[in-house]
């Protein structure tokens, strides 16, 4: 049974009584802005500019924070530690940071006045299930299917900001999985070039420069500046442009990033293999190798070690939402 909590507004709770009011703002109108990351050896990484995001997301949102940004960061180091000894030392964790405005105004006669605060909720949970389950793909990489369902340009929504309405991508998952069972969904921009995917962002090599789409399209991922820095780090040319498709369906290698999983490359776009195939190409392996030093772990082992030990962790686990 997990005996992991959560920090819920002004205190910690065991996370099986962490409840989001049926009229808060983030159910009724899934306004709520959120940050995930993750540890590397239970080291946060790059917490801080992850909190720098979500300030930036509250600002758009009109959200306060109940404290400080340097408070907000000791919080969630100590959930972290209050967590870390539910489970094995070997294990990582993943840090998601929820922050709604709480219930919304038509509801709040129904509400004592002290409820009218900030939602606030940081957990923690064990990375083993969502890394167990990419564990093949270090090895045979991903499969990578353009959408219809389009990208949502900044100038209609900022894209620099991380809130629960995801409608779009979930719009965009959903369309992958029923036309092209099991590939990565990749959206494009209204004028029809290249974006992100729900969770990731893209690259892709051609002539031997690396290029990603630019910042005004995307959300920046903050792993996205990592790799972005290790590849200038090694001399790549790194370009940050916008492209049609056909730059990606004719680039010598490509791949996907994301904190959680690091780098996974690209093996076929659209069903058509790239030059590779299901090999990672020279250049994305260098990158890997480098960012493996970056992080100070190999995401590939873990992922695989994590895939070992699943169903010994499944069966200790008691559902927090029964």
């Amino acid at each position: 049974m997990s005996d992991r909590v959560v920090y819920w507004r002004d205190r910690w709770i065991p996370e099986k009584e962490a409840r989001v009011p049926l009229f808060d703002a983030a159910v009724i109108a899934g306004e709520a802005a959120f940050e995930v990351t993750r540890t590397f050896r239970h080291q946060p990484f790059r917490l801080e500019a992850h909190l720098d995001r979500l300030q930036g997301s509250l600002e758009v949102l009109k959200i306060e924070l109940p404290f400080s940004l340097s408070k907000l960061r000791e919080v969630t180091e100590e959930t972290l530690a209050k967590n870390l000894p539910t489970e094995d030392s070997s294990v990582d964790w993943q840090i998601i940071h929820n922050i709604s405005r709480g219930p919304v105004s038509d509801y709040r006669l129904c509400f004592p006045s002290e409820t009218f605060q900030t939602t606030l909720i940081i957990a923690c949970f064990p990375l083993v299930p969502r890394l167990a389950k990419m564990a093949k793909f270090y090895q045979e990489g991903v499969d990578l299917c353009l959408v219809e369902q389009p990208a949502i340009p900044t100038e209609m929504l900022p894209t620099h900001i991380k809130t629960r309405g995801r409608l779009h991508y979930q719009l965009a998952a959903i369309e992958a999985e029923q036309k092209f069972p099991g590939q990565w969904p990749i959206l494009l921009h209204p004028e029809g070039h290249l974006t992100e995917g729900t969770s990731y962002n893209l690259f892709w090599f051609s002539n031997g420069e690396l290029y990603t789409a630019p910042e005004r399209d995307v959300l920046v991922g903050i792993t996205r500046g990592v790799v972005i820095e290790t590849a200038r780090r090694l001399g790549m040319t790194v370009r940050e442009e916008a492209h049609l498709p056909e730059a990606l369906a004719n680039a010598e290698e490509a791949f996907v990033t994301a904190t959680t999983f690091g780098l996974l490359h690209a093996r076929s776009v659209q069903g058509k293999p790239l030059e590779t195939g299901s090999e990672i190409g020279p250049k994305t392996r260098q990158l890997r190798t480098a960012l493996h030093e970056v992080f100070g772990i190999d995401f590939e082992q873990q992922a695989i070690d994590y895939r070992e030990m699943l169903l010994d962790w499944q069966s200790r686990q008691t559902p927090s939402f029964l």
